[in-house]
């Protein structure tokens, strides 16, 4: 008795011990009331079987496994239950951890592009070469795999190695191996990767974005540039790249994905974008013209290294809507240093502002063209003696003054006028004012309220001294004086596009206001073609074209007073006369000569306008007198007019027939190469190249586009 006693208390202990441990179990998963379920089932399963002595053995147990099996099917239909009812949100979101990932995916900055179509700005893709050290290590040709990358690109080979074997120990997931990889070297890299059947993320890239810009020097100071920030985004900083930088910016999206548990691989059915998450940033157009572009930086470089100057401008603008053409500033430095003198400078301007000061007075019917004014050789005001640059003792009128650029005649003609009238006549064509143009940094004017102003003030000014503008405000001004009278608020940008080719946004000419009549701007436009025909902006003249502009010698202001000798040689000319289509500046500072006279503007930036005048002349087929169709000129006339001109430039012959094409060539003695049939679709010398060397051209025909 005593023997069964104690085994009893024996398999009682242990059954205690084991109903505490199970039922420990159930109750730190949250699933007690599955535990005492079965302790419930357990005891009438035991009691149960107690009534089974007087059955067969093999009746016994085919009864105990059977409820068994029953007991085993509740337990897991109450699992499932708890499961998939009671506790479903929380094993829900445990689900997600373990499947889900997030990806991250970066949109390409948009292109920056020339109105002619040329991608000026734009994202070249480069990547990180990365790997999972813990996948790494159990690739069986690990090493060798290495080797093979490292002869693509140098990747350390043996500080790698050392690194993959800590990191995998550690249990680290991300080890990036080697950053800058080229799209071709990625190519190659994917190749190691197909011979050594690596499908998963073993090795694997991230792109990343670098920004490219063609031809720097030409155009990075309009561009702008752009940094990295924390998160690998790039930001526009500068120009172009900073003022439109929402529009340019590429979205970086986050998306979930979902992947197997073994090896972290993406599942294939994940649909990862929304067709409606645009990602990519948009293009912007910009209204330079390209060709034009490179011939304004070609042609002002070519005269600031001559002159050896300090800094030289220029500037091609569209005077009937304030769409900039080109935009050239030099010297080009280094990217930190970029500097756009257009809108960063201030200069005084000189002589290019008696346009603007003679054509308000004018408008105002205090003076006529014909006005006369009587020169003694100088003028004394608040007793400082006022010369012009060659002397001269007569009568001169309105118009002589400023064909001859007379200081002295713009001091009487200001004289007309009280302080406060001269002012409005300046506000009036934007000098208080920033022009407001879509480019980053425009300096904002530091004039004085005529309140303000010394005695001399007003005298100085009408001849451009003692006032200081950018050269972009200077071109704004003149364009009104010349296209009617209407002041155009400068633009850059022409449009922006979608990565879907939509426009999104589209910029329009804005007329700030009226400063003067059509009447006095036509008469403005006689007495500046005059300037070019008879006065002092002679060498910007083109044989059979209707040019017209000023010329301006500004002494440079430094400590306490004017430099000896050193000056801001300009020229602000249009064409044609009768409907000007192309306002051109060009602002040479601190010219360097053997004679003082070789410094003044009708010396160095005169030449330097009619040479980009010229080119555009051939670029753009403009004939003499206006711009007109082919179709409707007599093109042998106009040779025989202007014979000498399709001989020094490469004139543009793209979507001509090739009997016009003939008709234009057929002055030059060189021998031409022609190729297909239809139209011309490309040729050689390109537009407005010189010709002085060519010894053949050759012309594509083809179907018009």
């Amino acid at each position: 008795m005593r023997k069964l006693g104690f085994r009893r208390l024996l398999v009682y202990s242990i059954c205690i011990f084991f109903i505490y441990k199970l039922g420990k179990f159930f109750f730190d998963r949250g699933m007690f009331p599955i535990f005492v379920i079965l302790t419930v089932l357990l005891i009438l399963e035991l009691n149960f079987i107690r009534k089974l002595k007087d059955y067969s053995f093999f009746k016994r147990r085919v009864i105990i496994f059977s409820n068994i099996a029953n007991v085993c099917f509740l337990i897991a239909i109450a699992q499932i239950f708890r499961i998939q009812v009671v506790n479903y949100e929380k094993f829900k979101e445990m689900a997600e951890k373990q499947s889900q990932g997030v990806v991250f995916e970066k949109g390409i900055r948009g292109k920056i592009v020339a109105s002619t179509g040329e991608d000026l700005s734009y994202e070249i893709n480069i990547y990180d070469l990365a790997i999972d050290p813990v996948r790494f290590v159990k690739l069986e040709k690990s090493d060798e795999i290495l080797r093979r990358i490292d002869g693509v690109n140098n990747i350390n080979l043996q500080e790698v190695k050392k690194r993959i074997a800590a990191l995998a120990s550690s249990g680290k997931r991300y080890f990036r191996i080697a950053k800058g990889i080229s799209e071709d070297q990625k190519e190659k890299i994917e190749e190691i990767k197909k011979t050594y059947n690596i499908n998963y993320n073993e090795v694997f890239f991230r792109r990343l974005g670098k920004r490219n810009y063609a031809n720097e020097e030409y155009f990075r100071h309009i561009l702008g540039y752009t940094t990295l920030g924390k998160n690998g985004e790039e930001s526009g900083v500068y120009g172009i790249e900073k003022v439109y930088d929402s529009y340019l910016k590429g979205k970086i999206l986050e998306n979930k994905a979902y992947y197997t548990g073994a090896r972290g691989l993406k599942l294939p059915i994940f649909n990862h974008m929304n067709p409606m998450d645009y990602k990519d940033g948009k293009s912007v157009e910009l209204t330079i013209d390209y060709n034009i572009q490179y011939i304004l930086n070609e042609e002002l470089k070519k005269q600031f290294i001559q002159t050896e100057a300090k800094s030289a401008s220029g500037i091609v603008m569209d005077p009937q809507t304030g769409k900039i053409l080109a935009m050239a500033s030099f010297p080009y430095t280094d990217l930190a240093n970029t500097r756009n003198n257009l809108i960063h400078n201030q200069y005084e301007p000189g002589s290019i502002m008696k346009p603007v000061i003679v054509a308000s007075e004018l408008d105002d019917g205090i003076i006529s063209p014909s006005t006369n004014f009587y020169n003694e050789g100088q003028i004394i005001k608040y007793r400082k003696i006022i010369k012009d640059s060659h002397k001269y003792i007569g009568n001169m009128t309105t118009e002589d003054i400023v064909l001859n650029s007379s200081n002295i005649g713009m001091v009487m003609i200001s004289d007309l006028v009280d302080n406060a009238r001269f002012e409005t006549y300046l506000r009036g064509f934007g000098f208080y004012d920033r022009t407001e143009v879509d480019l980053s940094g425009e300096l904002k004017p530091r004039q004085l309220p005529h309140e303000k102003w010394s005695g001399l003030k007003k005298s100085t000014m009408s001849f451009g001294q003692g006032i200081a503008v950018t050269p972009l405000q200077m071109a704004t001004a003149f364009a009104a004086v010349i296209n009617g009278g209407k002041l155009y608020k400068p633009y850059i940008v022409n449009r922006i596009v979608d990565s879907t080719g939509v426009t999104v946004r589209k910029n329009i000419p804005v007329e700030k206001g009226r400063v003067i009549s059509e009447e006095t701007s036509n008469k403005m436009k006689v007495i500046l073609e005059k300037v070019v025909l008879e006065g002092t902006g002679k060498s910007a003249g083109i044989e059979g074209y209707r040019i017209g502009g000023k010329t301006g010698t500004a002494q440079i202001s430094g400590k306490g007073g004017y430099l000896d000798r050193e000056y801001l040689a300009s020229f602000i000319g249009f064409f044609p006369v009768s409907d000007p289509q192309y306002l051109v500046l060009i602002m040479v500072e601190q010219p360097q000569a053997k004679y003082t006279y070789l410094k003044y503007g009708g010396w160095v930036a005169a030449p330097v306008f009619k040479e980009v005048a010229k080119r555009i002349i051939a670029y753009k087929n403009l004939l003499p007198g206006k711009v007109g169709e082919l179709a409707d000129i007599n093109i042998e006339e106009v040779q025989s007019e202007n014979k000498t001109y399709y001989g020094e430039y490469m004139p543009n012959l793209r979507g001509k027939s090739l009997k016009e094409a003939m008709q234009l060539l057929g002055k030059m003695d060189i021998e031409i190469e022609i190729s297909g049939q239809g139209v011309i679709v490309s040729q050689y010398p390109e537009v407005g190249k010189g010709m002085e060397n060519v010894k053949k051209i050759k012309l594509k025909l083809g179907e018009k586009q």
